[in-house]
């Protein structure tokens, strides 16, 4: 959810994106996304915390179509 959140805002903002920005834009996402799974970890049992294995989520998700810059509902 908190990926959508962000992705939301940012194709509200943006129609397009350098490939700089692009990835500042993902690395933020990343940073967003393992703050979460820190905040959840007491709750749930998380086995991978790593950045790089929420990194290959968070792009498994856009990979996968779940998450989109089109600004349309998932």
């Amino acid at each position: 959810d908190v990926c959508e959140e962000a992705v939301a805002a940012l194709a509200a903002q943006a129609s397009e994106l350098t490939e700089a920005q692009l990835d500042a834009e993902l690395k933020k996402l990343v940073a967003l996304a393992l703050e979460r799974v820190q905040q959840r970890a007491s709750e749930y049992g998380y086995s991978y915390k790593t950045e790089a294995f929420v990194q290959g989520v968070v792009l498994g998700l856009f990979d996968s179509c779940f998450l989109a810059f089109d600004g349309g509902a998932p």
